[in-house]
Order: C-alpha cells, then structure tokens, then sequence
C-alpha cells in the first residue's frame, strides 16, 4: 500500500497537477467558498467526485487524465468542504456532519445541472466521500440522477472507529499526526451518527439507479457493508411495481482492497458509463422510460465490470 501511495502522489504531481486541460473554478456560499477541478465533455454525463478523508480533489488521479473517458464524461472533483481549497471564509470550522456537506455542495449541483441539462448528473464518492453521496442525492432527488458508492461505509453498526482514531484523540498523539489527521479523525467519529441519518432516507433514493463496490480485502471498510446495502436495496425494489423498478447493482470484488481510486480506474470508468446507460430511454420502450424497465441486480462473485 505505501508504494501505491508514493506511485500515485508521483502521477499527481506529474500529469494533473499543473495539467492545463483541467480548470480550477470556486462557488461562493454564505460561509465558504467551494473549491472544484473540471475536465472533459459533457456529451454524455457531468460526473462530481467526492472524495474520501483524508483527501482532495486530484485523489481521482488518473480518471482527470483519461482521454477515452473524458471525450464523452465531464469530470468535476471537488475539494470536499474543509479540505484543500474549500475553507471556511471567517473562520477554522471543521465540517464532519452529512448536513453540512450536503449544504455546501448542493449548489455546485445546481450550477452543474443548469449548464448540462440534457445529460445525467452522477456523484461518485470514495470511502467517506462514497457514504456521504447517497445523502447528497437524497437532498436533491431533482437534480441527481445516479449514484456510484466505491468502499463507502453505509452501516452504523460496521462503521465505528478503530483503535488507532481513538488513540489519535489523545495527546501526544494528537499533537504528532498533522492538522489533516486530526481533521480526519473528527470526521471518522462523526461517521457513524451521519449513516445513522442516511437510514432513515433510503426510502428517499427508491428511484435513484445505484452501484455500490465493495472489495472483499478492504482493510477499512467492512465487507459485510456490501451485504447491508443490498438488503437495502432488495427492499426498495420489492416496494415498486415491476414498470418503475429502478437499476441498483452491488459489486463485490473479492480480491480488492480499499484504493479503488487508485488501481482500479477502469472499473470506476465502467460504473459510469452503466449509471449513463440506465439514465439513457430506449426508444423500443414504451413511453421511452428504459431505465425503470431494468430490476435489482447482484453479479455474481467474479463479474469483473460493471455492466
């Protein structure tokens, strides 16, 4: 896991970085000033990374570079509230709730949707940031159109901290791990409560299409979330008629582990275009409504994509 560490700061630093085909642009709210990276076209979906804790807007890495994926994918990945770029503006505010996320993000949603009407919009979220795009898209069922879950914790109960965030609570280890550490360890205490929050509102997400990942050797988000959320799921779907069934697909990846945004970018990019897929009518339907004419699906074990 280090040298993936060190491989990927590498090809940040290398390719996104200073690239100058991705922008930089802010969206100003009373208290902060959201920060966001955007590449590529929107042809056929606007894609919002939401990153994970610790983290930033380049952690997608490679997908900012993908010319394949961005010819028809506008990327836009934001710096999550409190991190990099997205301070508050009169204060040092740290910003662990679901709530607050959800507020300081939802109007890019807005400005994104008003500019590409014509195509889906989709959240992608990475362990933190994958729990928390579920509870985006519950606060703007209007606007998303997709959600893409990749090692997010979605149970309370198998998402409590570990012994290393209670011990980073107590001095001298608190002094010694850095302001993003300690900023980290306040979000992953919070975790809990705020998918104690998201229970309450999968009802919310019946017609949202959704693909959760989940890899079988992920050292910091338990398995056995990929079994819960699909029980979710299985339920929403059994509580609609069979023409409004809504496309929901949990993967499990067996051999994978916790950076899914790092080694596995393809799978990532495959996801996307499935959630498009799910989004785009078939004209051989009636009513042209294709995308509530697919059911719950699970793959089997080794299903390799996301199709």
């Amino acid at each position: 896991m280090p040298n993936a560490f060190k491989e990927h700061a590498e090809f940040i630093q290398r390719e996104v970085i200073d690239n100058p085909e991705i922008s930089a642009a802010a969206i100003q709210t009373d208290k902060l000033s959201l920060a966001y990276h955007y590449v590529g076209v929107a042809n056929k979906a606007t894609v919002v990374w939401i990153h994970g804790t610790p983290g930033g807007w380049s952690d997608i890495g490679r997908l900012l570079v993908d010319k394949d994926f961005l010819q028809d994918i506008k990327l836009v990945s934001i710096d999550r509230p409190g991190w990099g770029a997205s301070q508050p503006l009169n204060s040092s505010e740290v910003y662990p709730s679901f709530d607050q996320q959800s507020y300081f993000i939802s109007p890019l949603l807005v400005q994104l949707k008003a500019q590409h009407p014509d195509v889906p919009l989709l959240l992608a979220g990475h362990s933190w940031g994958g729990s928390l795009a579920p509870f985006i898209a519950a606060d703007n069922p209007e606007i998303v159109d997709g959600v893409l879950v990749l090692a997010g914790g979605l149970s309370a109960k198998l998402t409590k901290p570990r012994w290393y965030n209670k011990l980073a609570r107590f001095w001298p280890i608190k002094a010694l791990i850095g302001d993003d550490f300690r900023q980290s360890n306040i979000e992953m205490y919070a975790l809990s409560a705020n998918l104690n929050d998201l229970d309450s509102r999968w009802q919310e997400l019946a017609d949202m299409p959704m693909v959760v990942v989940q890899g079988g050797k992920d050292p910091l988000v338990n398995p056995a979330n990929a079994d819960y959320i699909e029980s979710i799921l299985k339920n929403l779907s059994a509580q609609t008629v069979a023409e409004q069934a809504v496309w929901h697909k949990v993967l499990r990846k067996p051999d994978y582990g916790h950076l899914l945004q790092i080694k596995h970018t393809d799978l990532i990019a495959g996801c996307v275009f499935s959630l498009v897929e799910k989004n785009t009518p078939d004209n051989n339907e009636p009513n042209n409504v294709g995308l509530n004419k697919t059911v719950f699906h699970t793959p089997q074990l080794d299903k390799s994509d996301c199709s």
